[in-house]
Parts: structure tokens; sequence; C-alpha cells
């Protein structure tokens, strides 16, 4: 009988990368990919925040002339390559992360109907967010294949594109945040329509495998997702 070999294939590892995710009164502009003993110079005053492979976060404060700290070798995860792309998003970026820092949005994982095709949530507790908190407003949900009710007198309605399964989402007054319905299956990759004041919304959800650690591992997860809001409003509160 042949013998049987067996090829054990290695995680691809490499020299520790970073990306600035937060730079102030510095040359670096965020989204900008270090390599590991790169050589840095920051001026009195010039701050940057940086995220490696691992989602690891440092920061460098100026006045300060030298090398990064060197790291151990890292799987390449992609987790680096994300970031960056995401913090290009310079005019998006500083809408969003301002609207973060001053409380406009309470969870980044919550979904906001209207703001995106694409949500990402965590599973287990999911959450409807309502810009502008008033009075008691309760949502109906029901399936796309059937009668739609009426969505009038702040009335919201939410279906699943098969199944007749209806559930009732409910904003205490004073509240942004509502609870989605047990009554409606969450799923990965699953696509669901809103009617709501007048407007028919369509939204697809990626629901996370597991936690992540960190806000910048979420935040790069997120992005691969398409939840490129959210991942800004994430990657915003890194400190």
């Amino acid at each position: 009988m042949a013998a049987l070999s067996v090829v054990v294939v290695a995680p691809v590892c490499r020299a520790m990368d970073y990306v600035v995710v937060r730079a102030e009164n510095s040359d670096l502009a965020p989204g900008a990919v270090l390599k590991d003993g790169q050589s840095v110079t920051l001026a009195s005053g010039a701050k940057i925040t940086l995220v490696g492979e691992t989602g690891k976060t440092f920061n460098l404060a100026g006045p300060f002339d030298g090398t990064l700290p060197a790291g151990q070798p890292a799987e390449d995860r992609g987790v680096v390559a994300s970031l960056s792309r995401l913090m290009t998003m310079e005019s998006r970026n500083r809408s969003l992360v301002g609207a973060y820092k001053g409380g406009g949005r309470g969870d980044p994982w919550s979904i906001q109907p209207g703001a995106a095709e694409t949500f990402c949530v965590k599973g287990g507790h999911v959450q409807l967010h309502r810009d502008t908190p008033g009075g008691t407003e309760e949502a109906q949900l029901w399936s796309v294949g059937s009668d739609a009710p009426s969505a009038g007198g702040g009335m919201m309605a939410i279906g699943t594109e098969t199944g007749n399964v209806t559930g009732r989402v409910r904003w205490e007054n004073g509240q942004s945040e509502a609870a989605w319905p047990r009554e409606v299956a969450m799923s990965d990759g699953g696509r669901y329509r809103m009617s709501w004041r007048g407007r028919t919304l369509d939204f697809m959800v990626a629901v996370a495998p597991r936690e992540h650690g960190s806000a910048a591992l979420a935040a790069a997860w997120m992005t691969e997702k398409g939840c490129v809001d959210q991942a800004l409003i994430l990657i915003g509160g890194v400190q």
C-alpha cells in the first residue's frame, strides 16, 4: 500500500504593517499604511493612532523621530488593507465620526432604516434606530408576498421575502432604539423590506459570526460586508 503524504499549509505570516486610523497635525493621513520598522517623524503637537493586523491599537505623539516598534509577524487577514480602504473615504469619515462623538447614533451595530442597503448586526439583540426620538411609535412587519398593512400614522412595516410571519416594533416615548421582533427570523444574508411613512425600503443583513475582540477588527469585517457607514462610526470610537 502506498504511503499517504499529508501537506500542511501554514498561514501566510509577514512583518507587521499598520494603518493610520486617526491623525492630528500630521502629514500622515488616515488610511496610510506604514511598514514595520518604518521611520516616522512627528512634530510637537502631532498625534497618530495606528492599528495592526491583529487589531491592536497604539498611539504615537510628537515630538517623535524614530522607527515604528517591531511587532511579531502576524497572519495576513486583510485587516490593515480593509481599514486602509475604509479610512480613505475622508469626506464620509469626517461627518460620521463626528456624529458618533456627538452621540447622534448610539449603537454602531443598530439598523438605521433608509441609511444603507446592508446592515451588520450582532445576533441575539438587534436594534432598529430612529434619528429623531419623539412620541411612541409602533411598527408592523409583514412578508413581501403578503398584502401590506396600512403604514400611516407613524406605522412602519417590515417583511421577509418568504413567509407570512408578522411582528411589531415599538419605540417608546423619547427612545431612539427598538428591538427587532422575535416573530421575524433574523438570518445572515437575509433580505427585508420595510414600508415607512410612504416609503418602501429594502435592505440586507449580515450577522457577525463571532465576537471580534476589538472595534478595529469588527470595523474591518463590516467594511468587507459592505456596512461602510457603520464601520466608519465604529472606528471613530477607537482610542
